[in-house]
Formats: C-alpha cells, structure tokens, sequence
C-alpha cells in the first residue's frame, strides 16, 4: 500500500507449516515499488522457512533415542531400562516401529491393544515355528496395560 511518494507499507503473509496457521509482516519502508515487492517476496519466503518442520521420525529410532538418553543420565534403575527395552522390542516396535511418531493416531494404539489381547505366548519357551498351540497362553490385560504404559512413556 502507497503511503506517499516512495513510502509503502509492505505485508507479507505465509502459512506456518507446522501449525497451518496465517503469519504476517507489516514494515513501512522508503523505496521505489519494483523494491518493494522484491521486499514483501522475500519476507514471505523468511515466514515460510523460519518453521521449517523437522526431519520426521519413525517411533522405533524415536522409542531407541528417548531409552538411550534416559539411560545415559542415569534416570531408570538398570532392571527398568531392561523391562522397557523388551517390552519396545518385543511388543510395541514389530507393529507400531515403521510408524511415524507425528502420524500415530488412537486408532492405531487401539487396534495394537485389541492385537496384544489376542496374542499367545508359551511361557518360559523361546517361540518356535511348528509348535502345537497346546500349552500357550493370552496376555492378561495387566500385562498388556503394562505394555501400554511403556508406549506411553516417551
């Protein structure tokens, strides 16, 4: 918008990409109109790559990070580092590690909680292909809650 002879206030508007929400610059400046222009172009593009959103990260490099550091400063006892990491590498990384953190929905966790109900295992015995179903047995629902809390932690 002219407001006088070489003055102009410049807008520039962007959309934030991590929030999607409407961002603006107002400046008045003293310059010629093809100046002007060049300004509120390259102000927009500062908006739109201020926020640049962050490399997106799968849960299992995720869940590997977060159990790492909480390790290295030493804020989980060594038998809790040890029940969460089998949990995460038994449990929770076979269905949920491919996943994108930022794309995890309830729906997800749902249908991995409804999938550990349903799950056996043979208690005391490594799993072997072939086995007979005799002697197998289904999570209880502490134990999957159990599991649930360990997802939840990070």
């Amino acid at each position: 918008m002219e407001l006088g002879t070489n003055h102009y206030e410049i807008r520039a508007r962007a959309t934030d990409p991590r929030t999607g929400r409407r961002k603006e610059v107002r400046r008045e400046k003293e310059c010629s109109l093809k100046e002007a222009v060049a300004l509120q172009l390259q102000w927009a593009e500062e908006l739109r790559s201020a926020d640049e959103r962050p490399e997106r990260m799968r849960l299992v490099t995720f869940a590997r990070s977060w159990l790492a550091g909480k390790l290295d400063k030493s804020l989980l006892k060594p038998s809790t580092a040890a029940k969460n990491a089998s949990v995460l590498e038994l449990h929770v990384i076979p269905h949920l590690g491919d996943v994108y953190v930022d794309a995890i929905h309830p729906a997800d966790v749902e249908q991995w909680l409804l999938g550990q109900l349903r799950r056996e295992y043979a208690p005391g015995r490594k799993p072997r292909s072939g086995r007979s179903r005799a002697g197998l047995k289904g999570y209880t629902p502490g134990a999957v809650l159990g599991q649930l809390r360990v997802l939840r932690a990070p």
